[in-house]
């Protein structure tokens, strides 16, 4: 019987019950739909995170290519070392500097009949290494900044592979 009280024939009944389980269905696959579309935004989102990432990373090396060639660091007489003082540069690079200084003050001060003493070619080496070390300073910073950057960049991930990999 039906909610009047009637009597419902067996062949109507059947496409009744038949019609609800396809509504049924239906909703079923409306949530599976919903499902399937909020895990494939997801990965989406994912996806450009990732792609985010990785052009945030070859932009740091690309600018730490740049400047390295900026610096000249094909001779690293000319070019003070991460974290190195004035005076540590100086003291790695006597003779490059004290021969640069030979070589352009002493010879034109010898070309005036006034030759450099040793102690004035040493300070005139020091003054050449003390002009390189602080025209390139401001480079060695970034330079450092964007390798920490890097740095951490790859502990980061590497820190997501060891979670993703505790996990499995």
């Amino acid at each position: 019987p039906n909610q009047s009280g009637k009597e419902i024939p067996p062949e109507e009944f059947h496409d009744i019950l038949k019609e609800a389980l396809e509504n049924d269905g239906m909703v079923e696959e409306e949530e599976e739909n919903d499902d399937d579309s909020e895990i494939a935004r997801k990965k989406a989102k994912k996806a450009a995170k990732k792609e985010k990432e990785k052009q945030k990373r070859k932009g740091i090396k690309h600018e730490i290519k740049e400047l390295n060639e900026k610096l000249g660091i094909d001779n690293d007489q000319r070019s003070p070392l991460m974290g190195e003082s004035v005076a540590e540069f100086y003291a790695r690079t006597t003779d490059f500097w004290n021969n640069e200084a030979a070589r352009t003050v002493g010879q034109t001060a010898a070309d005036r009949g006034e030759p450099l003493s040793a102690k004035e070619l040493n300070r005139e080496g020091f003054q050449l290494a003390k002009s390189r070390y602080e025209e390139l300073k401001p480079i060695l910073d970034r330079l450092n900044e964007l390798e920490e950057m890097q740095r951490e960049a790859e502990e980061e991930k590497k820190s997501k592979k060891e979670r993703k990999k505790d996990r499995r």
